[in-house]
């Protein structure tokens, strides 16, 4: 292929008499420069703004070669790597690239107009299952003649579904994600610790119901408190509650926030999952029974700042929605083989990993229903003066029900008048005034 660069292919200043050997081996080194280095192009598109400037190609030396011959020769050369090699990976990929190249300069090779044999008319079952054709390109597939750009259309699509699968087949790793709305499942387990809990003495000295919470909880010699003990006593059917029911849910429910526990969430979907006893919690923090119930769950972990969010819904501040329950299954290739023209792949799973989204509203920033304001006021910006008026809305609803019109509306009364004026802006007028008598004022540049 090195006829194919004239002897001015670089523009460099030399002498007019350069021999022949000379003028090859510059040849030589652009060949080295356009294949090995990557430098220079043979094409330069009319809207590139490049600088640089092209190889000249010997259009007679270049009509003279196969370029199908080298391009089969090639192919099997990576066929040969991809049998014998081991880098399967990149050879695949650049045999399908070498392929399509060769199929398309054999179709651009065509006639204007193909007459298609009766036994060639439709593609293989196993092709146009996969290959979304478009109707009018199928419609134009089933006459007897096709030009030869439906050949290229078809060939394009096909080559772009086989760069699709060339992705999915070539990845080192891939995951493979499901999601799962749990509908109707709001609850939570509160398992609270079994360890012991050194509280700070805040709570027990604070003026607020959580103190006869603190002084009922189970206690040890050393003056800490056993949170799962302390669950199982409120739960007791002849506990007595040192204050009313009302105040001493609020109690229970601000020691529950403070004191060491879990968050699970119930998984009912399968066997091998661990069952765990705790408190039954609503998506308001509310408890559910009197008693400890027992189910299959999951721990919630994360960031104690997430954590937190649902220690508010026991203060009914939060409300947890329907949780959607994301699993991702980790795949790697473990083997990729090509064996008599057929490729083979082999995967393997990994990790799995289980991740929960929750929906958490803050009751706490809710605000309360919109209310309707007894008047209105309106205001028309003027040049001069800004004008404003004041209407009542109860008034001015009755009258549109009577049928009168938006502009017949009037002000509201206040005193012998009108809620309505004028008021005056004096910058305005002092600017309005300087306009005036910059405009009057004989300029220097003035020619008229």
């Amino acid at each position: 292929m090195l006829p194919l660069f004239k002897q001015g292919a670089v523009k460099e200043r030399s002498a007019n008499n350069e021999s022949e050997k000379q003028s090859t081996r510059r040849g030589k080194a652009n060949c080295n420069k356009f294949f090995f280095n990557r430098q220079g192009g043979l094409y330069l598109s009319p809207y590139s703004t490049s600088r640089h400037e092209l190889y000249d190609i010997d259009l007679e030396a270049a009509k003279k070669e196969d370029w199908l011959a080298h391009v089969d020769e090639l192919i099997r050369d990576i066929e040969k790597e991809l049998t014998n090699g081991d880098n399967h990976a990149v050879n695949f990929r650049d045999w399908l690239r070498m392929r399509n190249l060769y199929f398309s300069l054999q179709l651009k090779a065509l006639p204007e107009e193909v007459g298609i044999p009766t036994n060639l008319a439709k593609l293989p079952a196993s092709i146009s299952d996969k290959l979304p054709v478009p109707p009018l390109l199928a419609l134009q597939m089933q006459s007897d003649t096709m030009p030869k750009s439906v050949f290229l259309r078809v060939f394009n699509l096909y080559s772009s579904e086989i760069n699709g699968l060339c992705f999915q087949a070539l990845r080192e790793s891939f995951i493979v994600r499901a999601k799962f709305h749990r509908i109707g499942q709001d609850k939570l387990l509160y398992v609270p610790k079994d360890k012991a809990w050194k509280a700070p003495d805040r709570l027990s000295n604070s003026d607020k119901s959580v103190s006869f919470a603190m002084e009922k909880a189970v206690r040890d010699d050393s003056d800490t408190i056993n949170p799962w003990k302390t669950l199982g006593r409120f739960f007791e059917k002849n506990f007595e509650k040192p204050i009313p029911e009302e105040d001493w849910d609020k109690a229970v429910q601000a020691y529950f926030s403070q004191a060491p526990h879990d968050w699970f969430f119930p998984a009912d979907f399968g066997s091998g999952v661990p069952k765990y006893k705790g408190m039954s919690m609503t998506k308001d923090g509310k408890q559910l029974s009197k008693i400890l119930s027992e189910c299959s769950a999951l721990r919630l972990r994360g960031p104690s700042s997430f954590k937190n969010r649902l220690d508010f819904a026991l203060l009914e501040k939060m409300s947890v929605n329907e949780a959607t329950l994301i699993i991702d299954r980790s795949y790697s290739r473990q083997r990729f083989s090509w064996t008599d023209g057929q490729l083979s792949l082999e995967i393997a799973p990994e990790n799995l990993r289980l991740e929960l989204a929750m929906p958490i509203t803050d009751k706490s920033h809710q605000q309360d229903e919109t209310k309707l304001f007894d008047r209105i006021l309106a205001i028309d910006l003027g040049e001069k003066r800004i004008g404003y008026a004041v209407f009542d809305i109860k008034k001015c609803l009755e009258n549109l029900k009577k049928g009168k019109k938006l502009h017949e509306l009037q002000p509201a009364q206040e005193g012998k008048g009108p809620i309505a004026g004028t008021v005056a802006i004096r910058s305005i007028r002092r600017l309005m005034a300087k306009v005036r008598a910059h405009r009057g004022r004989h300029q220097p540049k003035q020619k008229m």
